[in-house]
């Protein structure tokens, strides 16, 4: 067992129940099938390409019954719920 599993892949090989995805990763498909209590995407929310695959994986959870939440940065460096 280890307490940090890094992958790229879809396995969970510790039973872990939070999973993060970073850089653009794909959720939907690690999500399917695995019993992920929380799941968070972090991504460079000034970069266009980065927001606009985040708003579309975001749209894809909720549309497949994810409860899902947006938070942003403000410009005090609190993080705002958003959606």
């Amino acid at each position: 067992m280890q307490p940090v599993y890094l992958t790229t892949g879809l396995e969970n090989p510790n039973g872990a129940l939070l999973r993060i995805f970073v850089g653009g990763a794909e959720m939907g498909s690690a999500l399917a099938d695995a019993a992920y209590a929380r799941a968070i995407s972090i991504f460079d929310g000034t970069n266009e390409e980065d927001f606009v695959l985040a708003r579309a994986q975001w749209k894809e959870l909720k549309e497949r019954g994810f409860l899902a939440t947006y938070r942003q940065q403000g410009e005090n460096g609190r993080w705002e719920k958003k959606a």
